[in-house]
């Protein structure tokens, strides 16, 4: 065999060797926990399944091939019409064991399954039909939360089903527990700032009733206070604590009842305001 067949039959055996290896690279990357910074970014580290097949059990999508990788920083999918996989490479960067909080600011799901493998073994840390666990997560953490204890270096897998009752999107982000505070603080600025302003304009309006014992002050409060339940609802708390035992219902009751009663009343509001009797038909603009 002269010079030039050996230099050929040598660069085949690399393309093929770097082929058979580039799919362990590319699965290969992992996401760094690290102990004093949250981590929301998945590019290129997390891997998907939109279409899953209804059988899928837990330790099949933990080796399935059928995954993809995700290519932007969120997760997100089309509508779904079955149960999505989320498979997430994990190591811990940090010198010492640590612990973190899964968090999902989408609290209105029709499945949220979390598993976390650790050497092998598969360990549910979070069953989104477990009525106790999901509202204590609630109550605890203003949103749905999974823990994660890792050794120091240890790499362990986060595997994730769940389903969305309109889109997939799955916001979601990996705390350590020292700084869940603040995560939390966050989480309820905008809805105290909303809790808190609409009660004040409720507060306001029921003096002015007492104050004129006008009617259409209380029909403003209340078509306010429609709007606060609007803003509960889209905490996911209404169908959390309402109707936990089903979220769908929960989901398609408060999402249409109260947007219908505001707008209703703040016509009857204005109507009255304008001192416009009920049923009179106004002139067309000329």
């Amino acid at each position: 065999m002269g010079l030039l067949e050996r230099s050929v039959l040598i660069a085949r055996l690399l393309s093929l060797l770097l082929a058979c290896l580039a799919p362990a690279a590319a699965g290969a990357a992992l996401l760094e926990l690290s102990s004093d910074r949250a981590a929301d970014d998945f590019t290129g580290v997390a891997w998907v399944l939109a279409d899953a097949p209804a059988e899928l059990s837990a330790e099949q999508a933990l080796v399935s091939d059928a995954f993809e990788t995700v290519d932007a920083p969120r997760i997100t999918f089309s509508r779904q019409t079955r149960p999505a996989w989320v498979r997430l490479p994990l190591v811990n960067a940090s010198a010492a064991d640590a612990q973190w909080m899964m968090l999902t600011r989408r609290a209105t799901l029709e499945v949220l399954d979390i598993w976390l493998e650790r050497d092998g073994a598969l360990q549910r840390v979070f069953d989104y039909e477990n009525l106790e666990q999901r509202i204590s997560s609630l109550r605890r953490y203003v949103t749905l939360a999974a823990p994660i204890g890792l050794d120091a270096g240890e790499r362990a897998t986060l595997l994730i089903r769940f389903k969305a009752p309109v889109s997939g999107w799955l916001p979601m982000k990996i705390v350590p527990v020292e700084l869940l505070p603040q995560e939390i603080l966050r989480l309820l600025a905008l809805f105290i700032a909303c809790v808190v302003g609409t009660a004040a304009l409720v507060t306001y309006s029921l003096v002015l009733f007492v104050a004129t014992r006008r009617s259409l002050y209380v029909l403003y409060a209340l078509a306010t206070s429609m709007l606060l339940l609007e803003t509960l609802n889209l905490q996911g708390i209404t169908t959390a604590l309402i109707t936990p035992a089903a979220p769908g219902l929960g989901l398609s009751l408060f999402s249409a009842m109260p947007v219908t009663a505001a707008a209703a009343l703040y016509l009857a509001f204005a109507s009255r305001f304008l001192e416009i009797p009920p049923g009179t038909r106004l002139a067309p603009i000329t």
